[in-house]
């Protein structure tokens, strides 16, 4: 398994409802839980800064999502103060930013410099994500929403894009390939 894949993957059951009634056909709690499995593999095959911070806030985002499948929590945030839907949030986008903060390192170790700068940035926007409702929210600049939403969509979907383009690269935890051989041995293998 390329556990950049595994984090792809169960990004976009996050990112899409399927909705038959009140019911998502797409529960974003098995999108966490292929993230975490994901972050499990890629653990043990790279040396992954942050990791405990990374657990905490993975798992407190399973915790929310798992809050948020019944219908009626739902309903609640997302009548409550914007405050409330943005805190029940932070536990994610904290977690994506801390996610690609660890790879731009692992990248840096495997002198990968191109996907260090992309994680290093995509890092950035998930950290603007995260603050940004602080000035919007609290501090009433509503001027500043629409700018707030568009870095965090393009973080989220950067996050996407990068573990595509890169999973299958060894510093991200990918397995070794091994090289073919001419020899009759490799062959019978």
């Amino acid at each position: 398994m390329k556990p950049l894949y595994g984090v792809a993957l169960g990004l976009v059951v996050i990112a899409l409802y399927a909705r038959s009634g009140d019911f998502d056909l797409l529960p974003d709690p098995l999108g966490w839980t292929l993230v975490l499995v994901a972050l499990n593999v890629l653990r043990r095959r790279v040396e992954l800064r942050l990791q405990g911070p990374l657990w905490v806030t993975g798992v407190l985002a399973l915790v929310a999502s798992v809050a948020l499948t019944v219908p009626s929590v739902r309903e609640w945030f997302e009548d409550a103060e914007p405050a409330l839907a943005w805190a029940v949030d932070v536990p994610a986008l904290a977690f994506c930013g801390l996610l690609c903060a660890a790879l731009a390192f692992a990248a840096r170790t495997g002198r990968a410099i191109a996907a260090f700068a992309w994680f290093q940035w995509t890092a950035i926007g998930f950290g603007v994500s995260v603050l940004a409702p602080v000035v919007v929210i609290g501090g009433g600049v509503d001027g500043l929403r629409g700018p707030a939403e568009l870095v965090t969509g393009l973080a989220q979907l950067g996050l996407f894009i990068l573990c595509l383009w890169y999973g299958g690269r060894e510093w991200a935890g990918a397995p070794e390939v091994e090289e073919a051989s001419d020899s009759p041995a490799a062959a019978e293998e």
